[in-house]
């Protein structure tokens, strides 16, 4: 018999579809040493040239394919670096940073950030710290998107945007459900198609703006790993 998930549990297994929030708190000690950038909602940050800092606001990652179909990789709140890999690597990048809000930024330039490396190596193993995390949730997503059905992903996004300390629990996507079944990889009208039958079957409630309720606790935390007989016909077919 499959062992029955738990909020916390569902959460902690979540890292697919998780917002990334503060993973270089340590970074702001050297604020000093970077330029300071706004953006408004919207623009892209410009890569290759300097690492990344975000003050404020929140940014998205992007792959964009020949078809102009957006594919979302991750979200950024203040707090972490980015633009790690085309500073380091040394190649165009593939992807592209947009400010999802209003945003300041702190820019780095590589003669700077090898100097930081010299002053501050506890930063330097902070942000190797925060790109584990980020491989971390780009490998989960890829398997995800190859193993788990669309209901299972739509849960574990669910699972993630948990508001804490909430009763009944309310769910808060932080994003529109437009930019939800981007983040999954599916079109927005299957994903609608999912959420409707999760609120005809009482497991959660109608979405009142970008939150909803969950309704039927049992069966939320269930459906997390659970892959249902219709869903197994299909993939027997």
């Amino acid at each position: 018999m499959d062992k029955k998930l738990t909020k916390p549990e569902t959460q902690e297994r979540c890292f697919a579809f998780q917002d990334l929030s503060n993973l270089n708190p340590g970074w702001r000690d050297i604020l000093h040493l970077g330029r300071r950038l706004t953006y408004m909602k919207g623009k892209t940050v410009a890569m290759g040239e300097s690492l990344y800092f975000l003050d404020k606001g929140k940014i998205r990652l992007s792959h964009m394919s020949l078809q102009g179909v957006e594919k979302i990789l991750w979200y950024l709140h203040e707090g972490c670096v980015f633009g790690e890999t085309p500073i380091f690597d040394h190649v165009p990048p593939a992807g592209s940073f947009y400010a999802s809000s209003d945003c300041v930024v702190y820019s780095f330039s590589n003669d700077v950030v090898e100097r930081i490396a010299k002053m501050r190596p506890d930063l330097m193993l902070e942000l190797f710290h925060s790109m584990a995390r980020k491989m971390r949730c780009l490998s989960e997503q890829a398997s995800s998107l190859f193993i788990d059905s669309l209901k299972v992903r739509t849960i574990r996004f669910l699972a993630q945007h948990i508001v804490p300390g909430t009763r009944p629990i309310k769910v808060d996507l932080g994003i529109t459900k437009q930019e939800m079944a981007t983040f999954l990889g599916v079109h927005r009208i299957s994903l609608y198609k999912i959420l409707k039958d999760y609120e005809e079957r009482g497991v959660l409630s109608a979405f009142s703006g970008n939150q909803v309720t969950i309704l039927d606790e049992e069966a939320f935390f269930q459906g997390f790993s659970a892959v249902s007989v219709d869903d197994k016909g299909k993939m027997m077919g």
